[in-house]
């Protein structure tokens, strides 16, 4: 069964074009399976997305790891550049899995 996420535009648009950056070819085929501002995904595409914004998290962390002002190392430019970077598309995807999918994020 598949399910209408609703995403900005803009959202959308960046994802979609940082799963073409990387390579990422199923991403890419779920992010240009909808409208402009919508995805209709399974489950099981859900999952994947929610992995690729783990990746980007990841990324984020790395690039900037002074990033949490709970961490040695804090540092007021990591913690912009982290919550700027990919202009904010993991947390708002992850904003509508958690709102569509709240079996597979965990926040049931």
């Amino acid at each position: 069964m598949t399910k209408k996420v609703h995403l900005n535009s803009d959202v959308l648009e960046e994802a979609r074009i940082t799963a073409i950056h990387h390579g990422f070819r199923q991403l890419v085929k779920i992010f240009r399976s909808g409208g402009r501002d919508h995805i209709s995904i399974s489950p099981e595409e859900a999952k994947l997305i929610w992995k690729f914004t783990e990746f980007l998290e990841l990324q984020a962390q790395l690039h900037f790891p002074g990033w949490s002002d709970s961490e040695p190392g804090y540092s007021e430019e990591d913690e912009y550049a982290f919550h700027e970077v990919n202009k904010g598309v993991f947390e708002a995807l992850r904003s509508a899995l958690d709102k569509d999918f709240p079996e597979i994020t965990g926040r049931s």
